[in-house]
């Protein structure tokens, strides 16, 4: 077992010598006071929603989309999508340049596999139970550690990480060609918006440069999240077993 502590250690640090996640520069991408000039020509964010959400309706071939539910939240920063209720909860972004993407980016996941969002919404909760309960029972001597339960865990929790990593990679590529989308058919339809041509180009600069920086560290997170809690387990296990 210590060896399978050291090969997840090992899998941490080479995924921050791969991935390279860095907040500081993820930061520096948050404002931007030209494209913020910009994204302001566009329309308000519950406008903008169900325009984005009918180009997805109109390019969909498949009739199994459902169009969801639309709310803004004044209260966070975090824009979501609750696949649940079919509803998707929008920040307040007014002075937020990547606001168009964003939005686009929710939108994709309420029109993704609906078994796969909501195995990812099942899987998920399992196993925030199954960790816990795994910890709570090892730690009270009820359970001991053994091989058979790290490899169970090591199972669900990659499992739930693929399909989220899935989810969220595609959605964040897919977003950057739909925020496209809208933005040419926006100035194609609408004289009243002042955007010259140099304007989208920078525009989707900012949100190409927000992808190069985001889905590494996005992975990085996911990644490193699930290897810590199976690394947790398997450490209060091993100690466990040192001090019996």
């Amino acid at each position: 077992m210590i060896i399978y502590i050291i090969i997840i250690i090992m899998m941490i640090i080479t995924s921050k010598i791969i991935f390279k996640p860095s907040i500081k520069k993820l930061k520096a991408l948050e404002a931007n006071e030209k494209l913020e000039i910009i994204t302001s020509e566009f329309p308000e964010n519950i406008k903008m929603v169900e325009e984005i959400l009918d180009i997805i309706e109109n390019n969909k071939i498949k009739k199994e989309f459902v169009r969801p539910k639309v709310e803004i939240v004044e209260d966070t920063k975090t824009s979501l999508y609750i696949a649940v209720t079919n509803k998707i909860l929008i920040a307040d972004m007014k002075n937020n340049y990547a606001r168009i993407q964003t939005i686009a980016h929710e939108c994709i996941h309420s029109s993704q596999n609906k078994a796969l969002i909501f195995f990812n919404f099942i899987i998920s909760n399992i196993n925030i139970l199954f960790f816990l309960a795994l910890v709570g029972l090892t730690l009270f001597r009820v359970i001991e550690m053994n091989i058979l339960l790290v490899a169970v865990l090591t199972i669900m929790i990659l499992t739930q990480f693929a399909v989220r990593i899935y989810l969220e990679v595609d959605a964040m590529k897919k977003a950057r060609l739909l925020a496209e989308e809208y933005i040419n058919k926006k100035i194609a339809g609408n004289d009243e918006l002042n955007l010259t041509k140099e304007d989208k180009e920078k525009l989707l600069k900012g949100y190409d440069k927000i992808n190069e920086e985001g889905i590494p560290f996005m992975i990085d997170y996911f990644l490193t999240t699930a290897l810590v809690k199976i690394l947790i387990y398997a450490t209060i296990g091993v100690l466990l077993l040192k001090f019996t």
